[in-house]
């Protein structure tokens, strides 16, 4: 781990979370603002790694982390979509995929005001 967070285990417990479930990734680039933006801290709950409708989920191809929310569509494939409109939704079908995992879902954003 590069970093490290506290949280009150009652916080945690009023939103159904679990330390062991619990990874932080700082996030890069503009695509999700005005949501989420560069050097924000995610908090990912990695127990919820089935994609619902309307959440943001951090998203593994190989080396690369994407941060996108998840739309489901009707023949089961997923469209990635950023909150910032100047980026295009990005369809997906897991199953064409294999080597797409999603890591788990977006629960917090911690920014950084100083």
């Amino acid at each position: 781990p590069a970093m490290h967070l506290a949280f009150r285990k009652d916080w945690l417990k009023s939103r159904g979370l679990f330390a062991k479930d619990l990874n932080c990734v700082v996030a890069r680039g503009d695509s999700m603002e005005p949501t989420i933006n560069s050097k924000d801290t995610l908090l990912v709950d990695t127990s919820k790694n089935n994609p619902r409708d309307g959440q943001i989920y951090v998203i593994r191809s190989s080396d690369i982390l994407w941060v996108k929310r998840i739309q489901q569509q009707i023949d089961g494939s997923l469209l990635l979509i950023s909150d910032n409109t100047a980026y295009p939704p990005m369809p997906l079908n897991l199953k064409d995929h294999p080597d797409i995992e999603v890591i788990g879902q977006v629960v917090n954003v911690s920014k950084d005001l100083g």
